[in-house]
């Protein structure tokens, strides 16, 4: 008893992959010779029977190269419809011009495009240009699968009716004539799709009903009519001529073909391989949208570019995953690579021994599956639909879906390409090129400044404004940055008199944005206003009216001095001075010299000193791990050097470099040992010195912070 529901089980997995299997033969099968008569119609009808075997072949191999190679599990390939259909366009343009043509000239051009799209999916996938496709909206993605689903449930139809749907036959379709032939095939559609959809029915039902409804039209055949009866009335697939004609281009072929006609056509030889290249991409992107898995794109791409070289000179059409086909093994239960391959063997075998037997297939059995899984896919389409929250997501997806319906898979391809490009301008151009934006008042440069210094820029700093940018500008996103900059320096009260804008994070600029960025400078020199251009350290880059810094804290510094130099400060700014407590110092130590670029604190040392700067400017460095030194901070005389890593014993934190002459003086521990118990009041005072400059420079960071939150 405890084995029973294993073997239930297998005998409803041997169902499902026995019935599954037959419908991916005959699909690959009916793909191929569709797709054949396509192409070789009306006077290229000669080369048919040679292209069927092609066609066939080629998507057997690389069906079977898929199951064997590919993560995909299961997965399955076919002839494409979307590359057919433009060489079917181009092979009637040929005919047209020269009446010549024949279906092997035709042949010998499959050739070549197959071997182009080969060769460029090989080298797509060997660059890593596959993850274009990863750019694509979801939206223009379920459209394309949408699309792909009511082209399988149009194809279903056509498959039954033998005719083409269009709004200028749907009356032929509602005759009683036809209807017999398609609307079996649309209930098993409808009813395998319920059965498929509901988790707690077993994955053989649907794969049951459809075995059921195949003895079950042989039965009724037999009992009341006979195969050719039903053949003669449209019920099943055939008649086809057994006969394979196998044959690989030869070298004479291709030397007779056309090749003046070819050269006419390369911009549509080159249309059919884009066309191809972005089918397969989609269809990539549809499988693992079905999935949820993600896939080695670069990978799978030049496993088919390989395979499509190999097959070339067949004279096939580009072979590549089918995402109906693979959609309806998965709707089917079915699990692992052993029926692919199978199904693989079966279609290679019926390319080369003949297809006759596919003729005694009802056609309501492939109609009504393609139906299925067209309907599978439209009805997950919908129901994401309802869940998507952006109604020009939901726009976008259902207008790719009505042009794939109502003009051609082309044409919505083409169209989910543009709105793509479209969509990713308009989101980018809302985004706020603007990483931050800041005023002098809020944001400062690493200069000591005196107490009526940081004051006057307290009560000045609005006057410079600082944008440093980030991404990849162009013009739709620049132009409101560039709309603020000009309110604040023309319109508004009081006018800003500096913009610095900081480039260092920017990835790209197109021309556009340098030539907005251009006229900005221009449109600023005409109201003196002075343009501050913060370029990358190795961008040696100019913009004509800007002034050019290599980075921001040298702009700021710029730009304050500047402000400072011509701005109302009440009189001219107080320098900080040494008390006068203090000037005895030389009297209990000993001055020291520095020439300019000399390297008196490094990072790492001991910290068993500090510095009075009595005379120069010196400034303190840190090292990034690029090698590219940021100033933190420079001193002016008089100033305190070195006191902290001192007074905590701890290593220097930064290099610290004269910018000019120096004269300082050095207190080391001995120093300030000695110097407390000769003079215990001026110890005091260095301290208390010490204590106030830190104090200052607290708080200058502390109201530069406030006015950042502000």
């Amino acid at each position: 008893m405890t084995d029973q529901p294993s073997q239930t089980s297998a005998s409803g997995r041997a169902v499902v992959n026995t019935v599954t299997g037959a419908a991916l033969v005959i699909s690959a099968l009916g793909s191929s010779i569709s797709l054949a008569a396509l192409i070789f119609s009306g006077p290229l009808e000669p080369g048919l029977p040679q292209a069927t075997s092609a066609f066939i072949i080629s998507a057997g191999v690389m069906s079977l190269v898929i199951a064997l190679r590919s993560p995909l599990v299961p997965a399955v390939a076919m002839s494409q419809d979307a590359p057919a259909v433009v060489t079917a366009a181009i092979a009637a343009g040929y005919v047209a011009s020269d009446g010549s043509t024949t279906g092997t000239d035709v042949l010998v051009v499959l050739a070549v495009i197959t071997a182009a799209t080969g060769l460029a999916l090989v080298v797509l996938g060997s660059t890593g240009g596959s993850h274009i496709v990863r750019y694509l909206p979801h939206s223009v993605v379920s459209g394309f699968i949408a699309g792909t689903g009511w082209l399988l449930f149009k194809g279903g139809i056509e498959v039954m009716a033998r005719t083409s749907v269009s709004l200028d036959s749907l009356d032929t379709f509602a005759s009683g004539e036809i209807v017999r032939l398609w609307l079996p095939g649309l209930a098993l559609g409808v009813l395998v799709t319920g059965l498929s959809s509901r988790p707690n029915l077993p994955v053989a039902a649907a794969s049951a009903v459809v075995a059921i409804a195949a003895v079950m039209f042989y039965a009724v055949t037999y009992a009341f009519s006979s195969l050719s009866e039903a053949e003669r009335d449209g019920w099943l697939m055939g008649p086809f001529d057994g006969a394979s004609q196998v044959s690989l281009i030869t070298p004479t072929e291709l030397g007779e073909a056309p090749w003046g006609l070819v050269a006419e056509s390369s911009a549509g030889l080159g249309g059919v391989v884009l066309v191809a290249l972005v089918a397969l991409l989609l269809n990539l992107s549809g499988l693992e949208t079905l999935t949820r898995s993600r896939l080695d794109l670069d990978r799978e791409l030049r496993m088919v570019g390989w395979t499509n070289l190999a097959s070339a000179p067949l004279g096939a059409t580009p072979v590549f995953h089918a995402l109906g086909d693979t959609a309806l093994a998965r709707r089917m239960g079915v699990h692992g690579r052993r029926i692919t391959v199978v199904v693989a063997v079966l279609t290679i075998a019926f390319g080369v021994l003949g297809a006759a037997l596919i003729g005694w297939v009802p056609r309501f059995l492939p109609g009504g599956l393609l139906i299925a899984v067209g309907l599978g896919l439209l009805a997950d389409w919908l129901a994401e639909l309802r869940r998507q929250r952006s109604r020009i997501e939901a726009a976008l997806s259902t207008a790719i879906l009505l042009a794939i319906a109502t003009i051609g898979i082309l044409e919505g391809i083409v169209l989910g390409i543009v709105a793509a490009c479209v969509l990713f301008v308009w989101r980018y151009s809302q985004n706020d090129p603007v990483h931050r934006e800041a005023t002098g008042s809020s944001r400062r440069s690493r200069i000591d400044r005196t107490p009526m210094e940081s004051a006057a820029l307290n009560h000045l700093g609005d006057r410079i404004i600082v944008f440093e940018l980030h991404g990849h500008l162009f013009f739709g996103s620049m132009i409101r940055m560039v709309d603020r900059v000009q309110d604040r320096c023309i319109h508004a009260t009081p006018k800003a008199s500096h913009v610095i804008v900081d480039l260092t994070r920017v990835t790209g600029m197109d021309v556009s944005a340098t030539a907005l960025l251009t006229q900005l400078a221009e449109t600023l020199g005409t109201h003196d206003v002075t343009f501050h251009l913060v370029l990358p350290g190795e961008d040696h880059r100019g913009l004509p009216g800007a002034v050019h810094h290599r980075s921001l804290d040298g702009a700021l510094e710029a730009a304050e001095g500047e402000l400072l130099r011509t701005g109302d400060l009440g009189g001219s700014p107080a320098l900080r001075t040494l008390p006068a407590s203090l000037r005895s110092l030389d009297e209990h130590l000993t001055r020291t010299t520095a020439k300019a670029g000399t390297k008196i604190l490094a990072n790492g040392d001991p910290g068993d000193s500090m510095f009075l700067l009595l005379a120069g400017q010196a400034s303190a460095y840190r090292t990034a791990s690029n090698d590219v030194a940021h100033r933190l901070r420079t001193f002016r005389a008089p100033s305190w050097i070195g006191e902290i890593g001192f007074l905590r014993g701890e290593p220097r934190s930064a290099d610290v470099v004269a910018d000019t002459d120096l004269d300082y003086i050095v207190i080391d521990g001995d120093a300030l040992t000695a110097l407390r118990s000769e003079d215990p009041e001026l110890a005091g005072e260095v301290m208390t010195d010490i204590a106030r400059q830190l104090a200052g420079r607290s708080a200058t960071l502390t109201e530069a912070l406030m006015r950042a939150l502000d």
